[in-house]
């Protein structure tokens, strides 16, 4: 006999504007996850305009976030490239 477990997974596609106030786009990410991480499994992905081949700040507040919610950034290679430099703004968070 098979036991089959009914899973939810929400797909959250984003978008953050290479001029958006950064802290305000982390809160909102942060309420959507509130939302859903007691009730499903979940998947994002979006354009966020943070560089993930580059360490700065919005990088390192993006992945504390991360941490405390269980998710990791799965892009490390660039989603970009133009002339001599290349960006990963592109990601795809996953609920590990």
């Amino acid at each position: 006999m098979f036991e089959i477990h009914k899973i939810t997974i929400v797909i959250i596609t984003t978008y953050r504007s290479p001029t958006g106030n950064c802290i305000y786009f982390l809160s909102k990410l942060e309420s959507l996850w509130i939302y859903h991480i007691q009730k499903n499994e979940f998947i994002i992905y979006g354009d966020i305009n943070i560089n993930y081949l580059a360490s700065h700040n919005r990088r390192q507040k993006l992945d504390t976030l991360l941490v405390v919610y269980n998710l990791n950034s799965t892009v490390s290679f660039p989603t970009r490239s133009f002339n001599v430099s290349s960006t990963a703004i592109e990601n795809i968070f996953i609920d590990l």
